[in-house]
Order: C-alpha cells, then sequence, then structure tokens
C-alpha cells in the first residue's frame, strides 16, 4: 500500500473510531494498565511489551489477555 493511500485510509478510520468512543476491558495489573495508557495516548508508540515493562514478552501478553481477554499484538 502507498504512503498516501495509508495515510488517507487511517484518516478514515480516526474518524469513524471518534464518532462512537470504545469501550476496552483495562488491565488490572499496575504495569499492564500503564502500558495499556500510554498506547492510548500515543496509538504510533513502538515497542514490545516486555521492553515496557520489564519482563518477558510471553510473560505479560499471557497476563494481558488473562486480564482484559484481548490478546495483545505488537507490530
Amino acid at each position: 500500500m502507498n504512503r498516501v493511500r495509508e495515510t488517507r485510509l487511517i484518516s478514515v478510520l480516526l474518524d469513524e473510531l471518534a464518532v462512537e468512543p470504545i469501550d476496552l476491558p483495562m488491565p488490572n495489573v499496575r504495569r499492564l494498565w500503564r502500558l495499556t495508557e500510554a498506547m492510548m495516548e500515543i496509538p504510533g508508540l513502538r515497542f514490545t511489551i516486555g521492553a515496557r515493562v520489564g519482563a518477558s514478552n510471553r510473560t505479560h501478553s499471557q497476563l494481558f489477555q488473562r486480564e482484559t481477554g484481548l490478546p495483545f499484538f505488537v507490530r
């Protein structure tokens, strides 16, 4: 996908998301809650969950899924 098209698509998606608030479950574990907050504040932020919270990606990904019922994907 070319950059111009991708930028337009992202703009449309953001416009659509702004219409209806999204109610996603938040984790109760403090370190995961802080991670989730950072991702919501800066959606384009790229990092591994382990680097951000100081432990293995696998452990925290499993904990995130247990806490929220949602998988944790890093692109």
